[in-house]
């Protein structure tokens, strides 16, 4: 389930959980809280104008060929929700309420 903060930061009401990789769809939204190996194919996966949240790397920093974002009009954003939290901590408390 995606919440309605999530909605709002994204700036988007067509925001869906795809189970199983996306089905073989293309993604508006990927959120990425893993990293590593995989970051490459899971950048493929999104559709023209998709975007990427970066909130985390445990499995290690991947490797993403930038031509990629170029040639697919998409986006690589990293989230920093605690930066976000002690730099704006008025939006944050709209935001994530």
């Amino acid at each position: 389930m995606v919440s309605s903060s999530a909605l709002r930061v994204l700036g988007s009401s067509r925001v869906r959980v795809a189970p199983g990789g996306g089905g073989g769809e293309s993604l508006d939204v990927f959120f990425d809280p893993v990293g590593g190996a995989a970051a490459e194919a899971a950048f493929r996966t999104q559709g023209r104008g998709g975007r990427r949240l970066v909130v985390g790397f445990p499995a290690g920093m991947g490797r993403l060929p930038t031509n990629l974002a170029l040639l697919g009009e998409a986006a690589l954003l990293g989230v920093n929700l605690d930066a976000f939290r002690r730099h704006r901590p008025e939006a944050a408390r709209q935001v994530l309420a």
